[in-house]
């Protein structure tokens, strides 16, 4: 038998929280540490690479503006994923050999961003995977295409990049003017 599969709120990013994140970020306020944990999270919101990635992604993995790894999740398949890095996303790289990143561990790092959330009054549930949902809907909100999306997320079946793609009430109202002609 099989349980029924829970609906879970799915939690991503509008443009002014991300634009809060990124205020804190360049602010003299924030502590060392949080600019590590964010500077990783934003990184993820701009290339969609899940926080396994993160740790482990390195430099000789970058061609220009290329990243391409091995996704850890995937690894057993051994398929490939190339993300452009855009330019906003370099600069929230850490080290400039070896890793990209000095990661700490997961829960502490959902720790430390649900701190940031606080001082940025973003009122959601930040953790590490909030960005890959951030990327999703950014990509799809600035034109993107689904199936792009899915391959740049490294899925293999599109109803799992669907679980991505969210759409805002009021970009839905908005784009209900289309059927205006």
């Amino acid at each position: 038998f099989s349980l029924p599969s829970g609906k879970s709120r799915v939690v991503f990013l509008t443009v002014e929280e991300m634009a809060r994140l990124k205020h804190y970020y360049d602010s003299d306020e924030i502590k060392p540490t949080e600019k590590r944990v964010l500077g990783q999270f934003l990184f993820s919101c701009k290339t969609g690479l899940r926080f396994s990635d993160i740790e482990r992604v390195t430099w000789r993995e970058i061609d220009g503006e290329v990243l391409t790894f091995e996704p850890y999740k995937t690894r057993n398949i051994e398929k490939r994923v190339s993300v452009r890095i855009v330019d906003q996303a370099f600069q929230f790289i850490e080290n400039e050999k070896g890793k990209l990143f000095n990661t700490l561990a997961m829960q502490p790092t959902n720790r430390i961003l649900k701190d940031i959330a606080l001082k940025c009054r973003v009122r959601k549930n930040l953790t590490t995977h909030v960005a890959r949902h951030t990327f999703a809907t950014d990509f799809l909100r600035q034109g993107g295409k689904v199936q792009v999306l899915q391959m740049l997320l490294g899925h293999s079946k599109m109803s799992t990049t669907m679980i991505y793609g969210h759409v805002e009430e009021k970009e839905a109202f908005d784009q209900m003017a289309l059927m205006n002609y």
